[in-house]
């Protein structure tokens, strides 16, 4: 089941509005659920907000949805949102289950459609960091594509600029091949503040708020299933469950179980590796912290341009322009227009054969790990 059409706001002040709204709806089967919002300390317009709705029998099972970590993905995350909440949340059982819902954990990402926060920092990069310290954190393939990935000159025409940057990609795809590239641009990077996917030097304010919300929701409970929504990489129309390298279960396994096709771990060969990402640091943590408790996270990833070449190429072309207009300028309102338009088109879509397609797969998938983890009953 799912609803007649998903809720995708315009904006992220109309999309928290709709999320602080839904309070009431929840409340009525968890009657102390409640509502948190946490501004951020520069942007005190901007907040992280989240409900959650404690099983009436404590230290049970919970499901957590989480959005908006890259945030301009949040907007397709507000459609996962209602779509739980209006389709799943009253099939189970408050008794046994609880909830904790994260609207917009980037939400200056969210509010001016970045994926990274104030200080360019990719949060799904940030999370190598944290109160125990640094670990290791390597991109070897950066500093040789920095030019590629980072041009330093502003953008003054659009379609000279797209060739020159494509032809420069073919040549380094022959010589070095596609999986170098995507290391270099996807892994994460420390060496470039201004460049993409930068990690970031310091644990970032909503990485810390995040992340000290997510511990203790695992720590106080034996089951926690989780499921972060991401857009723009995978085949067209179609959306991938993306686990951690860390998941002992194989994702055939999962495939199986939750009756879901779409099934890979983050991997180079089966997706692309990433550094200082949120779930494989909380599979990371409860080893050490929280062995009794029980954590499955995946992450919801809706592809938009596609993943054969000639995508990627379009996917890596929109996600350089956005940045090189960001801190390198432009030649003209219209070449900004046309760029943040690629760039929307890459992680918001407003297509909405693109958006019916992610109310499909996204009710199967809730629906399988729902039953395969018995938060609901199967039929």
């Amino acid at each position: 089941m799912a609803p007649s059409k998903l809720y995708f706001p315009e904006t992220y002040v109309e999309s928290r509005e709709w999320f602080r709204a839904q309070l009431g709806s929840i409340s009525r089967y968890w009657p102390e659920a409640e509502i948190t919002s946490r501004p951020l300390h520069d942007h005190p317009g901007l907040s992280i907000d989240w409900i959650k709705a404690p099983c009436l029998s404590p230290g049970k099972k919970i499901i957590v949805i989480s959005t908006g970590l890259h945030g301009t993905e949040g907007f397709t995350g507000t459609a996962v949102l209602q779509q739980f909440i209006e389709s799943y949340s009253q099939e189970l059982d408050p008794r046994s289950t609880g909830l904790l819902l994260v609207h917009a954990m980037n939400p200056w990402g969210m509010y001016n459609r970045r994926r990274t926060n104030p200080h360019n920092v990719d949060l799904n990069r940030n999370f190598r960091i944290g109160p125990g310290g640094q670990v290791e954190f390597l991109n070897p393939s950066y500093p040789a594509l920095r030019d590629l990935l980072h041009p330093r000159k502003s953008v003054k025409n659009y379609q000279l600029e797209t060739i020159r940057f494509i032809l420069k990609l073919l040549v380094i795809v022959a010589m070095q091949g596609r999986n170098k590239v995507k290391e270099a641009a996807l892994l994460g990077q420390l060496d470039d503040p201004q460049g993409p996917n930068f990690a970031g030097h310091i644990f970032q304010e909503e990485s810390s708020i995040i992340w000290d919300l997510l511990t203790a929701t695992i720590k106080n409970h034996s089951l926690t299933v989780h499921i972060d929504v991401h857009t723009g990489y995978g085949a067209s129309k179609e959306m991938t469950l993306v686990n951690s390298v860390r998941e002992t279960v194989r994702p055939e396994e999962w495939s199986r179980r939750f009756e879901y096709p779409f099934v890979v771990s983050a991997d180079p060969d089966a997706f692309y590796s990433m550094q200082g990402d949120l779930i494989d640091a909380l599979y990371a943590w409860g080893c050490q912290n929280a062995e009794q408790n029980q954590y499955f996270g995946t992450a919801f990833e809706f592809g938009t341009m596609g993943d054969g070449l000639i995508a990627q190429i379009r996917s890596l072309r929109a996600i350089v322009l956005e940045n090189q207009i960001v801190h390198e300028g432009s030649g003209s309102v219209l070449i900004e227009k046309k760029i943040r338009k690629d760039f929307r088109q890459l992680f918001d879509p407003v297509s909405s054969d693109w958006r019916h397609t992610t109310q499909k797969h996204s009710s199967q998938a809730l629906a399988g790990i729902l039953r395969t983890f018995n938060y609901i009953q199967t039929n």
